[in-house]
């Protein structure tokens, strides 16, 4: 899996450049801040609320530089932004973190239970990945 990803937008009035980084430690816990500076917060408009608490943290910790734009953004910034640049940057941010994404310790445990039982060669993955019998064999 690749490490960054570089993310380009351009309309009639943006261009944009934005690096989305794997996270690292300090990432995780800048996006963890965020999202308990956002649980403080009074936000009466749900929808702005949840992308003070899910969206923006994510793609801020994900984010190392950006040009076309200001840098580092505020939340009221990031609203501004036309949609179409936000939905590019959540894909590569979750491309490369995609242990942000709610529920994907779920996905995965079910995407390796259908790879085991979807087997033709009648070996089955081994905890370390490691082919072993499915069935034991007869002495």
């Amino acid at each position: 899996m690749p490490k960054t990803k570089q993310v380009t937008y351009q309309d009639d009035d943006l261009t944009v450049k934005i690096t989305v980084v794997r996270a690292d430690i300090r990432a995780g816990m800048h996006r963890t801040r965020l999202q308990v500076e956002a649980d403080a917060s009074k936000d009466e408009d749900t929808d702005v609320h949840l992308l003070r608490r899910f969206t923006f943290p994510d793609l801020m910790a994900a984010t190392t530089k950006a040009t076309g734009m200001p840098w580092p953004l505020s939340f009221e910034g990031y609203l501004e932004l036309p949609e179409r640049l936000g939905v590019i940057w959540e894909a590569a941010a979750y491309e490369l973190n995609p242990h942000w994404v709610p529920g994907w310790e779920e996905r995965a445990a079910s995407e390796k239970k259908q790879t085991r039982t979807k087997s033709t060669d009648g070996l089955s993955d081994g905890i370390d990945g490691a082919k072993t019998a499915k069935e034991p064999c007869p002495m």
